[in-house]
């Protein structure tokens, strides 16, 4: 399951405005493309926001998981975890 949204104040700084995804319970299949095509599309709109990545109830990756989650890191995505 893949949960979009935006979160105010951010992890870090109180006036920082960031935008969220929350995977769970595990990042496979069908559910690679569904965050990797709404991944593609908040890039074009989030402007300077952070992305960050809320990955603290995943329980199992798949190799395309594990391929996306390091494309968006090398793009510059956060992680949070628990």
């Amino acid at each position: 399951m893949l949960l979009l949204g935006s979160l105010s104040p951010p992890l870090t700084e109180p006036t920082e405005v960031i935008f969220i995804f929350t995977i769970w319970p595990h990042l496979s299949g069908k559910a690679v493309l569904e965050l990797e095509q709404s991944w593609r599309t908040a890039c074009s709109v989030i402007g300077d926001r952070a992305l960050v990545i809320a990955v603290g109830n995943v329980s199992k990756v798949d190799r395309a998981g594990h391929a996306l989650l390091q494309r968006m890191h090398q793009d510059g995505a956060r992680f949070a975890a628990k």
